[in-house]
């Protein structure tokens, strides 16, 4: 598999786990007191979540950008190339 292809899957990955903390961060708090102390604890590591995440789905539109570009696996600093290992 070429590393676009690898990119593309994990890119789509990335954005259904998305779509599921959201889904999961949209729903209500329970109405008990007890479980919604447990429930904002929840919402915090969501949130948590959904930002590492949205991190990686950056990272990976930024490779698939320099695979556009023709510049993949070119060093971002010194333009050197960056042997797989």
């Amino acid at each position: 598999m070429s590393n676009k292809a690898l990119l593309e899957a994990r890119l789509a990955e990335l954005e259904e786990r998305l779509g599921l903390a959201e889904s999961d961060l949209a729903e209500p708090l329970n109405a008990d007191n007890s479980e919604q102390a447990l429930g904002m604890q929840d919402e915090a590591a969501l949130d948590d979540q959904i930002a590492l995440i949205r991190r990686a789905i950056a990272s990976v539109g930024r490779a698939l950008d320099r695979i556009a570009q023709g510049t993949y696996g070119e060093c971002e600093r010194c333009s050197g190339a960056i042997t797989p290992g």
